[in-house]
């Protein structure tokens, strides 16, 4: 078990083990939840966007994405200014 300290003005000290695994730095932010049991902290990345980085896979490239998302917008387009002509 780790213990956290509460100094005189309510902030949590992280022990450097935990601050080091989960790369917490001075000024980082943590997003705080509380449920039926506690109190949970979970760290919030510099860089959300970045931190996303490889989480969705796929073999396709982006230009082929961009190319299939085109694509349909135009078959939507036809069917919105076909039906009012």
């Amino acid at each position: 078990m780790t213990i956290g300290t509460l100094s005189t003005k309510g902030q949590l000290i992280i022990p450097v083990h935990i601050r080091r695994q989960f790369h917490l730095k001075p000024k980082g932010k943590v997003d705080i939840h509380v449920d039926k049991r506690g109190i949970v902290l979970y760290p919030i990345p510099e860089d959300p966007i970045q931190a996303c980085f490889g989480v969705l896979k796929t073999k396709k490239s982006v230009t082929s994405i961009m190319h299939g998302v085109r694509e349909e917008e135009k078959r939507i387009e036809k069917r919105k200014w076909g039906k009012k002509r």
